[in-house]
Formats: C-alpha cells, sequence, structure tokens
C-alpha cells in the first residue's frame, strides 16, 4: 500500500515514519495502520491519503476502495512517473524499481534516487608535514 503524505513534516505512525511525499507501507503493518486513530485522523484531514484507493474513514474503521491502479505496472507510465517525482524515500523508489521494469520509468526512478541522494562528503586535504630544516 502507498500512502501519500503532504506538508512538510515527518510523522511516524505505528512505529512507521511517513516522510511528505510517497511512502510504501509494508504488508504486515497495513491492517494495524488502518485501525490506528491517528492515521485515521490524517486521512479525515487530507494530509495523508491512500494512493489509487479512496478510503472511508469512520470512528471505527477504515474502508478503502480502488479509485484507480495501485502504483506499478499497471498504472500509465506518465502517471507512474508523476507518483516517482513525488517521493522522496529511498526505500519506496527501490521498491518502485523492483516492481516496475519499464525503461521510462526506471529512468525517472534513478534521476528521482539521485536528485535525493545526500552530497558527497568533502574531501578533506591530507595534512603535510613541514619539511623545514634543522638549524
Amino acid at each position: 500500500m502507498i500512502v501519500k503524505r503532504s506538508g512538510k513534516r515527518v510523522t511516524r505512525i505505528c512505529g512507521h515514519f511517513f516522510m511528505p511525499g510517497n511512502n510504501n507501507v509494508p504488508d504486515y503493518l497495513k491492517d494495524r495502520l488502518l485501525n490506528d486513530r491517528q492515521f485515521k485522523h490524517e486521512l479525515q484531514n487530507g494530509t495523508m491519503a491512500i494512493v489509487g484507493a479512496k478510503a472511508n474513514v469512520t470512528q471505527a474503521e477504515v474502508k478503502v476502495e480502488a479509485s484507480g491502479p495501485e502504483p506499478g505496472p499497471d498504472m500509465p507510465y506518465k502517471d507512474m512517473i508523476g507518483v516517482v517525482k513525488n517521493t522522496f524515500d529511498r526505500a519506496t523508489l527501490e521498491h518502485f524499481a523492483e516492481i516496475d521494469s519499464r525503461a521510462t520509468v526506471q529512468k525517472a526512478i534513478t534521476e528521482q534516487l539521485e536528485a535525493i541522494a545526500p552530497p558527497p562528503p568533502k574531501e578533506e586535504e591530507p595534512e603535510t608535514e613541514s619539511d623545514e630544516d634543522e638549524v
């Protein structure tokens, strides 16, 4: 399940960190998350949404109905590229790379991974010992 988080901050629900943009939720966490009070609140507020699905949230439960294809090979490539460009989590991008082998999507994933990569560490100049002659 892919969950889109709007806003600028990272939030943690059920021990899972949700970064701004698209996030992959592991299968083992899906049921627990759909029953979590904070997650329901985020869905109701619109700060989180399930990609490719429509969630009907009540106090008692969250009913998820498909409203389109989930991100992956079934999604039109232009839509999938849009999803990739809105994903800032390395693990989610790697998940997309595993499930979608289309060349244009793979290129978008590679570009996004490069864009979110931390800058390379600065190389420090090696210290040189002074070669002063002793008198």
